[in-house]
């Protein structure tokens, strides 16, 4: 019994949790693009591009120079975004937003 909850207690500390990122592009400066897919009836909504915040920081990138990352957010979504996404793209440089029209448009 004993055993049991060691070896119990080894595998829950051994145990990670992973987050997707959709897109993560890497540049040449400083700038770190992450985003969100979304293929789906509904508009993305703010928890998703929140969700995707939280876990930019577990992305382990320094540009070459040593200097501070600027993290640059993109958002894709076959549905259409809700207001809230919508206001605060508009209120923030850092975030942009595509719909599958723009990136059709964009390959073609």
């Amino acid at each position: 019994m004993i055993l049991q909850s060691i070896i119990l207690q080894s595998i829950i500390l051994q145990s990670t949790i992973i987050h997707e990122i959709d897109v993560v592009g890497i540049t040449t400066g400083q700038t770190l693009i992450v985003g969100e897919c979304k293929f789906t009836q509904t508009p993305l909504g703010y928890d998703a591009f929140s969700k995707l915040q939280d876990h930019v920081e577990e992305l382990r990138w320094t540009p070459e120079d040593g200097g501070d990352r600027v993290e640059t957010y993109a958002l894709f979504s076959r549905s259409g975004f809700t207001t809230a996404v919508e206001e605060a793209a508009e209120e923030r440089d850092d975030l942009k937003l595509f719909s599958a029209g723009d990136v059709v448009e964009a390959l073609s």
